[in-house]
């Protein structure tokens, strides 16, 4: 069952994803990980919740995402996606949700639980009135590229050199679309 994380439950998911891949290779620690979860009150958490034992862990937000880019050094690769003269505002972007992190533990691989918390945030992203999705995912980690192109992410912009040097992360993107649409 998904539903949403209990304010008791935060520093333990957020212990347990400092201590996963990509976060324990890119050096980003469990405080680091909850000081920003609880800091940014636009951020969302949803867990997949079986028999009380936590599965898996998304944490999103459903707008907000073009500052966030800014902040990210992606404004210009973001900008010229959009076909958007640069330098420019962060407003000028096209705003969407983004996923800040996805985390499925071991006792959840093969049973679904990342792309049902994927799917989850989609659906209250799209329904807040926002059609686009955003996550970034690190070179290194060509598992996550894999699973984020079967869910139809697609790349838009690359990064060398961030969250730490020697490091290149993917900007990726997917376009929400309401499943009684016809597109």
């Amino acid at each position: 069952m998904i539903r949403p994380a209990l304010a008791e439950e935060l520093d333990l998911l957020c212990d347990k994803l400092g201590e996963m891949d990509p976060w324990k290779r890119l050096d980003i620690a469990g405080e680091a990980v909850a000081k920003a979860i609880k800091d940014d009150k636009q951020r969302e958490v949803l867990v997949w919740d079986e028999a009380g034992r936590v599965l898996g862990v998304i944490v999103f937000r459903r707008y907000g995402f073009g500052e966030m880019a800014f902040e990210r050094g992606f404004g210009m690769p973001l900008a010229a996606h959009h076909k958007v003269a640069w330098p420019c505002e962060w407003k000028a972007i096209p705003d969407g949700g983004y996923v800040h992190a996805l985390a499925v533990f071991e006792e959840g691989h093969g049973k679904g639980v990342g792309s049902q918390l994927l799917r989850a945030a989609e659906n209250q992203t799209l329904r807040s009135g926002i059609h686009k999705m955003y996550l970034m995912v690190s070179d290194f980690n060509k598992a996550a590229q894999g699973f984020y192109a079967m869910q139809r992410y697609r790349r838009i912009a690359s990064m060398e050199d961030c969250l730490q040097p020697g490091n290149t992360e993917h900007l990726m993107q997917k376009r929400l679309r309401d499943a009684s649409a016809t597109w």
